[in-house]
């Protein structure tokens, strides 16, 4: 039997996480501007939270920090490019978010175990 008072409750207070549509806002958010600086404070404000709020319930949310979150999308759209284009290194870098190429490299490298370079030749 369901109590009237269960439907006032959002499911954010409830999980300790965003909800599912301020969590899809920020997702698509960070999507569309991977090319950019996207600090913390900036996907707390479009949330409408603290950094501090945000970031512990982004983190029960998806299962990692913002920063981790925004790295993990940017790598991926890294891979899409090396397999998809012929941009070189740098503008992958660049289109990514990456501050340069090395700091592209380094991160692509933890992440995947492997230079973005090499990852093209083995997935082309």
């Amino acid at each position: 039997m369901t109590r009237h008072w269960d439907y006032a409750i959002p499911k954010e207070e409830t999980t300790g996480g965003l909800s599912r549509q301020r969590l899809r806002q920020v997702q698509e958010y960070i999507d569309a501007h991977l090319d950019s600086a996207l600090p913390t404070s900036e996907l707390a404000a479009r949330a409408g939270l603290s950094v501090s709020h945000f970031s512990r319930r982004f983190a029960i949310s998806v299962g990692m920090t913002p920063h981790d979150y925004v790295l993990k999308r940017r790598v991926l759209r890294a891979q899409q490019l090396l397999m998809d284009s012929e941009l070189s290194m740098v503008e992958i870098a660049m289109s990514t978010g990456f501050s340069d190429q090395s700091h592209f490299s380094r991160r692509f490298r933890e992440r995947l175990g492997l230079p973005p370079k090499a990852f093209r030749v083995l997935h082309r």
